[in-house]
C-alpha cells in the first residue's frame, strides 16, 4: 500500500483543523484513518503507518475537543495511545478533553505523564499552566 495518499489526507485534515473547519477535518481524517488502518496492521511501512495512524487519531481528538464532543475526543486520544503509547501529543489532547469535561485532576496527571515522556513538550507545559491557574 502507498502511504503517500493517507499522508496527504492527514496534512489536509491538519490544515482544516488550523482554520477551524472541524467537521471537514474529521471527514478527511476519517478517510486517512480508514486507509492507514490496513497498512498499520501489516506491510513494509508498518511502523511509519502506525505513527501516522496515531497522529491522525490525535488530530481527530483535537477536532472533537474543539467541537465540545469530549467523549469522542477521549476515545480518539485513547486510540492514538494504543498505536503509540509514548506520543505526548495524544496525552495533551486527552488532557484537554478531560479538563473541559471537569476532570482537572486527571488532566493534570496526563500532562505530567506527557512531560515525563517528553520533557520539552511545549504544549504539555502550556496546558499544565492553564490547569494550575484554574
Amino acid at each position: 500500500r502507498d502511504v503517500a495518499l493517507p499522508r496527504a489526507l492527514v496534512l489536509l485534515g491538519s490544515a482544516r483543523l488550523r482554520v477551524a473547519e472541524y467537521a471537514g477535518a474529521l471527514r478527511v481524517l476519517g478517510t486517512a484513518r480508514d486507509s492507514l488502518g490496513p497498512t498499520a496492521a501489516a506491510g513494509g511501512h508498518r511502523s511509519f503507518a502506525r505513527r501516522q495512524l496515531a497522529e491522525t487519531h490525535v488530530l481527530m481528538a483535537q477536532a472533537h475537543e474543539r467541537l465540545r464532543q469530549y467523549p469522542q475526543a477521549l476515545a480518539q486520544a485513547q486510540r492514538a495511545l494504543e498505536q503509540e503509547p509514548s506520543l505526548a501529543a495524544a496525552r495533551v489532547a486527552r488532557a484537554m478533553a478531560l479538563q473541559q469535561s471537569g476532570q482537572a485532576r486527571e488532566a493534570e496527571c496526563e500532562l505530567w505523564e506527557a512531560l515525563q515522556q517528553d520533557p520539552q513538550c511545549a504544549a504539555a507545559r502550556l496546558q499544565l499552566g492553564y490547569c494550575q491557574l484554574c
